[in-house]
């Protein structure tokens, strides 16, 4: 099992996010301690190969965990926030803290 968790910092409150995922395996995704993506099953790779419901990021912090599962080895995974109109959500940065 992998864990991946990373501080997504948003400079204003931003409604309609959709959180786009791919992972070579199964995995699930929280945003702010909400499960937003879960992909099952041994699977490949591919870009945005599941997309959450309309959640919003807010103001400041926003914590991003994702658990994943790969039995036989290294694991790949990738992930973009995407607004309403499914363009990649500007102005975002990432910290560890």
């Amino acid at each position: 099992m992998f864990w991946a968790v990373t501080v997504v910092n948003s400079p204003r409150e931003v409604k309609n996010v959709r959180l786009a995922v791919g992972s070579n395996g199964g995995s699930k995704w929280w945003i702010n301690g909400k499960e937003a993506v879960v992909l099952d099953g041994d699977r490949r790779m591919v870009m945005d190969d599941c997309v959450s419901t309309r959640l919003t990021l807010n103001k400041g912090k926003n914590i991003l965990q994702g658990a994943l599962i790969n039995g036989p080895g290294l694991s790949d995974f990738c992930v973009r926030l995407l607004d309403e109109n499914g363009a990649p959500v500007k102005g975002l940065t990432i910290s560890l803290q």
